[in-house]
């Protein structure tokens, strides 16, 4: 046991903080925020296939963006809070994993009808920002193979949180001026 909790102190993840969770969390919400805004707008009737493939897809952000820094916290006993809405996300994905009755259709409508922390001026909003890598939302992802990398490094993670907090920011200077 010792030498795995070492293993993770020399790993890249040593470098890993309360605040890079609590900016990776707010990235994974964005990134979850975004895609719910494309679907609650999108008027379509959805095939199971096409259901099936998005499910796919949120489950593959889960694995690479929240998965994994929840367990390093957890294996470094950092205590840090996520923000609402992707708790609330997260608690489907979990019980679509954990729940025999609960399958892709079942997850898909959940998804599209969890709600967000304000329906009037949405904090939601703010959090989206033009450039994602990775946006699989943003193309007919149900109609070709899925194709996300299988995983992902914290040094990764990181690169594209400071893309995001960049864009934030430019975002923000730019409704300033």
């Amino acid at each position: 046991m010792t030498d795995n909790y070492q293993m993770l102190h020399k790993s890249a993840a040593s470098t890993f903080s309360i605040w890079d969770a609590a900016e990776i969390f707010e990235y994974a919400t964005s990134r979850f925020t975004v895609i719910h805004i494309l679907l609650a707008k999108d008027k379509n009737h959805h095939a199971n296939a096409y259901k099936y493939m998005f499910v796919k897809h949120i489950i593959w952000e889960a694995e690479c963006f929240v998965f994994p820094f929840v367990n390093i916290c957890a294996a470094m006993n950092i205590n840090t809070t996520m923000p609402a809405y992707l708790n609330e996300i997260l608690f489907l994905i979990t019980s679509y994993q954990t729940e025999w009755y609960y399958d892709h259709v079942r997850l898909f409508n959940a998804f599209k009808a969890c709600p967000h922390e304000s329906t009037t001026d949405p904090i939601d909003i703010k959090r989206v920002v033009p450039n994602y890598r990775h946006a699989w939302w943003r193309y007919r992802f149900d109609l070709v193979s899925f194709d996300m990398p299988l995983q992902m490094s914290v040094a990764q993670v990181k690169e594209l949180v400071a893309e995001h907090f960049t864009q934030r920011w430019l975002k923000k200077v730019s409704q300033c001026l």
